[in-house]
């Protein structure tokens, strides 16, 4: 349903501009929304902003590089764009319009690159270069009927019939009629100008280009009317991926609650998150749950990533995701930070090859498990509910979620590729073998946990056993590398872990500016009778890594001693200045309590002077605040 959102009242108006606009006013935003899929940070400026550091290897905070990364995407486009001509020819617009909209996007967005029109020239100039470090900072016939004759009339008669509410042609013809009563408007023989419904229909095929959005919507308009641009079948493996959410037509039996009392619910479906290859439509990795919520998007590529390793036996990369517009704003940075990220423009389903795949091939294997939704269908589409009520004991509990949804989705990819004969999973990975080297995005353990990780709110302690922290009550054990060890144990911080492979971890300090790898203690036998080839080899480097940190103290007290030694300074001396120690302080008691002897009695500063620490002793009648 649609409403016009200028005939809502006032308070109306301004809920929907502040909850659904961000306070910004809508046509604005309009205005600059079509810039959204020109804006897109590239791999190497989103990677520089990650691990750009300052100071003491400090990180930038999250929210500081979301900023910077999506300036380096203006100054990109922009960069991209340069000039009349480019401009011109790509957006149909003059260069000063151009940058009025550009400014817009800008300010409605927060971006952090300046909105004079000057200073943001100066700004692209420097980005072309000197890359992305500059946004660092120091600090859019039917000919006219003969009783339709001006345009006015023609606008309103258009615009009744491009009513949302879809009234009949029967319905905008008296309407209309009503105002040609209302004006008298006649012809040149005396007679009203009013029209019959025929008329109307006449119009509304005749201009349904024009019509048919207000009509039916915007989706429909661009699935009838917007030019398809046809490409090539895409050359390789994990060059795009399309993701989508599917409702899966399964039934599973569910224990759930009513009134207090407990009740089987026999129709419960569960919601599916699909990644696939665009090579072959490969289903890389997925995930479900009641719902569709970030966590369940996230597992759903962290499934991927997996099943990728399994395949190939190394962790790869994709180079570019397609999905809707389901929650951009959240996914769009996450997605940028490892991948070329292209949402699908309002509206525009057909872009995302992804539903293309919950087609025949996909319920044709549905059908062969219990419970489906789509079984017994009659020729009026409808569900056959007695054939079901028949059947639903035999639905899989949804504890068996798992298990049904991993053997769904395995049948999928053995499944026979009709155009090329293949078994799917086998022709994906035929073609992956013989991608260049160059096309492989290989992804170090260290990415991969920062990318896909999950991070743990505990926080873990590095002592000298490691990192230890248990998951679902299951105990792990980690050790950083020795030259880590020794800067950072006793620090605290936490831990990013990938539940599908728990080989390795990231350690990220508490102030997020230390962040270290640690792999899983790697046990040794305790007997000799258990030892195996290698074995000996590994606890020699583990004793010498032992016998390193035990010099630690000692190589560091060095390092001070021969510092303080080229100053000439010594501590223990500046420690005790002023200070009586004990046996100076004894044979000062000595002297004092024996008989007076005037040509060996000592001077009164010589008694009270310390010549081996050149220091003046403390009498026992002087303040301890002098």
């Amino acid at each position: 349903m649609y409403i016009h959102l200028d005939g809502l009242k006032e308070e109306y108006r301004l809920k929907v501009q502040l909850h659904l606009c961000g306070g910004a006013n809508p046509a604005e935003m309009a205005k600059s929304d079509f810039l959204e899929e020109y804006i897109n940070v590239s791999l190497s400026d989103a990677q520089f902003i990650q691990n750009y550091t300052y100071g003491d290897e400090k990180y930038l905070d999250p929210a500081v590089q979301m900023g910077y990364k999506q300036a380096c995407a203006v100054l990109a486009m922009l960069a991209k764009y340069d000039g009349k001509k480019a401009v011109e020819a790509e957006f149909s617009m003059p260069v000063p319009e151009f940058y009025d909209t550009i400014i817009t996007y800008i300010r409605k967005n927060r971006i952090p690159v300046p909105t004079s029109y000057t200073k943001l020239r100066e700004r692209v100039r420097a980005y072309k270069a000197f890359g992305p470090s500059v946004v660092i900072s120091s600090h859019y016939g039917n000919q006219r009927s003969k009783k339709v004759r001006d345009e006015v009339s023609e606008a309103l008669l258009l615009s009744m019939i491009a009513h949302h509410n879809q009234f009949e042609d029967t319905t905008v013809s008296e309407k209309y009629n009503d105002y040609v009563k209302s004006r008298d408007l006649r012809g040149a023989n005396g007679q009203l100008l009013t029209i019959t419904a025929q008329t109307v229909g006449l119009y509304r095929k005749n201009h349904d280009k024009e019509v048919h959005a207000g009509r039916y919507g915007k989706e429909s308009f661009y699935n009838k009317y917007n030019p398809v641009i046809h490409r090539s079948q895409t050359g390789g493996p994990l060059y795009l991926v399309n993701c989508d959410d599917n409702d899966l037509d399964l039934f599973f039996i569910k224990e759930k609650m009513r009134d207090g009392k407990r009740y089987l619910d026999y129709y419960h479906r569960i919601k599916l998150y699909v990644i696939f290859d665009s090579y072959n439509g490969y289903p890389l990795g997925y995930a479900f749950g009641d719902t569709i919520s970030l966590d369940v998007v996230y597992h759903a590529y962290r499934n991927a990533i997996e099943h990728i390793r399994q395949l190939t036996g190394g962790y790869y990369l994709y180079h570019q995701v397609v999905t809707d517009r389901w929650s951009t704003k959240a996914l769009k940075p996450w997605l940028e930070s490892h991948a070329h990220f292209t949402p699908i423009s309002l509206g525009n389903k057909r872009s995302n090859k992804a539903e293309s795949n919950f087609s025949s091939r996909w319920h044709k294997v549905l059908k062969l498990f219990k419970g489906y939704s789509g079984h017994n269908i009659t020729a009026q589409k409808r569900i056959d509910r007695d054939a079901l009520m028949a059947e639903k004991k035999d639905f899989y509990p949804v504890e068996q979620a798992p298990q049904v949804v991993e053997a769904f989705i395995n049948a999928i990819r053995q499944q026979i590729n009709a155009q090329t004969g293949k078994q799917l999973q086998a022709e994906w990975l035929e073609a992956f073998k013989a991608l260049p080297e160059a096309d492989r995005k290989a992804l170090s353990d260290g990415q991969r946990l920062e990318v896909f990780g999950i991070t743990r709110q505990q926080h873990n302690e590095i002592t000298n056993k490691g990192i230890q922290f248990a998951i679902d009550g299951e105990k792990y054990m980690y050790m950083p590398a020795m030259e880590d060890y020794m800067k950072h144990v006793g620090r605290r911080g936490r831990v990013v872990y990938d539940p599908n492979n728990a080989e390795s971890i990231m350690w990220i300090s508490d102030d997020e500016k230390v962040k270290i790898m640690a792999n899983a203690v790697d046990r040794i036998p305790m007997t000799l009778h258990e030892m195996q080839p290698g074995d000996r080899i590994r606890l020699n480097s583990k004793m010498a890594d032992k016998k390193k940190m035990a010099m630690l103290p000692e190589n560091a007290k060095a390092d001070r001693m021969a510092i303080l030694e080229r100053e000439r300074l010594d501590s223990e001396s500046l420690l005790q200045a002023g200070v009586l120690v004990k046996e100076v302080k004894q044979a000062a008691e000595q002297r004092a309590l024996a008989p007076f002897d005037a040509n060996n009695e000592p001077d009164i500063y010589e008694r009270l002077y310390d010549q081996q620490n050149d220091v003046m002793l403390k009498s026992d009648n002087q303040d301890d605040d002098n």
